[in-house]
């Protein structure tokens, strides 16, 4: 479940498409990193990482949150098999009391313990030296498989495979960010999240916040703004007015425009977000939002409340 998930609900859609405009841009540029693979989906998310790395190393201010393949190993520790204490009688039989899925589940886990230090590693590496090399670029492709354990709930049986177009893709997309368009005045976060409004579309992470532009990265091939991707904008927009954005809570007000940033042509689009819905109808669209978020994820929606409620008793 996610905000991608949710927006792809007839209902939610549908809402979406009466209250969001569509700002019909035609977008002119130049095709600069070409895909040198077909694993399109994973260098787009490693690209993510990679981006983030670099403008962590050029704004070391800038504000950062648990990565999303950290939280897929926490996953995967919390469902591990029970451990016995190292006294017991029974722990040499330990691993063959196992079933098979647990056993696998438990190798799939240290495989992916392991990849995770080394990531954070050389991330650490290149956060002293700035010094871009292979190995971090393999770390991040890694990364990018233990989001598909998170996001797509399953472990890839190729996890830690990485191919040398992969890592010179990477590369390649790298080179031709132009970071003066991402220079911060005062404010850069990272993969922000929103809070307890998260939960209402079961989940919800952007990539950038850069003073009062919201970012989201498409490594596609295609220079076109797609209208789904103008309601997750949107989308985001309105989950930072509901439950502030980021670690400190950044005030969703602050945000004054939304952009996509299409990494492999090195093209930055920005949109005011006046110019994808009237601000003065932005309450009645969140009051409906609350409640297709009830119909659809009426878990997630209670969680919303509890967090809520704990917010305001504080």
């Amino acid at each position: 479940m996610s905000l991608t998930s949710f927006l792809n609900r007839p209902d939610p859609k549908t809402l979406f498409s009466y209250y969001v405009k569509d700002p019909q841009r035609k977008l002119e540029g130049k095709l600069r990193a070409p895909s040198l693979s077909k694993n399109y989906n994973l260098v787009g998310i490693a690209f993510d990482y990679l981006l983030r790395f670099n403008l962590q190393y050029r704004f070391p201010k800038a504000i950062t949150q648990k990565w999303v393949a950290e939280i897929a190993c926490d996953l995967m520790e919390y469902l591990l098999p029970p451990i016995l204490e190292e006294d017991s009688e029974d722990v040499i039989n330990y691993e063959e009391s196992l079933s098979e899925e647990d056993l696998l589940h438990s190798l799939n886990y240290m495989e992916a313990k392991e990849e995770l230090g080394i990531a954070k590693m050389n991330h650490q590496m290149y956060l002293l030296d700035g010094v871009l090399r292979d190995d971090l670029l393999r770390s991040a492709l890694v990364l990018a498989q233990l989001d598909f354990v998170f996001r797509e709930k399953y472990f890839p049986k190729n996890f830690g495979e990485v191919g040398p177009q992969d890592i010179q893709d990477l590369r390649n997309l790298i080179n031709i960010v132009d970071f003066s368009k991402f220079q911060p005045r005062n404010t850069c976060i990272l993969n922000p999240t929103f809070h307890e409004a998260s939960m209402l579309v079961g989940g919800a992470d952007a990539d950038l916040v850069i003073d009062e532009c919201l970012i989201d990265i498409k490594t596609v091939k295609d220079l076109l703004v797609k209208r789904e991707w103008i309601h997750q904008l949107v989308g985001y927009y309105t989950l930072g007015k509901i439950g502030g954005i980021g670690p400190e809570r950044m005030e969703g007000e602050m945000i004054k425009n939304v952009g996509i940033y299409f990494s492999r042509y090195g093209i930055l689009e920005l949109f005011n977000i006046k110019e994808l819905i009237d601000l003065n109808k932005l309450p009645n669209f969140i009051g409906m939002l609350k409640i297709m978020a009830k119909t659809e994820y009426p878990e997630e929606y209670n969680k919303f409340l509890r967090m809520t409620e704990n917010k305001t008793h504080k």
